[in-house]
């Protein structure tokens, strides 16, 4: 069984995990890798999503329990905005194995993202 602390500490350590792929997949896209960048941009989404779903006792493994997660935060705390912007996350995650999007798409799409981790990020602090 967790502990009170670990309990904590394990939303905290995805949350900053998340940030830490967010910068790998702007550190992909500098070198051209295109894929990779996009689906480090989307595991970087996923994982606060984890993050969240954790603190609130939400299963969250599959694809299916991401979105139900996600929509069960976003009527909890009243913000359909992060619903809304999991779609960008999930045209990374298309593109990375499509790769129909230039890499100028792919930086704007990372800006999106980096809002999507940053107002998942303080639902995380608001809930520890």
């Amino acid at each position: 069984m967790a502990t009170n602390a670990s309990a904590i500490n394990e939303p905290l350590a995805l949350r900053a995990r998340s940030r830490r792929y967010l910068g790998q997949a702007r550190d992909y896209l500098s070198m051209g890798e295109l894929s990779d960048a996009c689906e480090r941009g989307y595991e970087a989404a996923v994982v606060i999503v984890r993050a969240a779903a954790l603190q609130r006792g939400l299963p969250c493994e599959t694809d299916y329990e991401v979105h139900r997660a996600l929509s069960k935060i976003a009527d909890e705390t009243g913000d359909i905005q992060v619903e809304m912007l999991f779609c960008h996350p999930e045209a990374l995650q298309r593109n990375a194995d499509d790769n129909w999007m230039s890499e100028r798409h792919i930086d704007h799409t990372l800006d999106l993202v980096a809002e999507f981790i940053e107002r998942m990020g303080r639902l995380v602090l608001d809930a520890a």
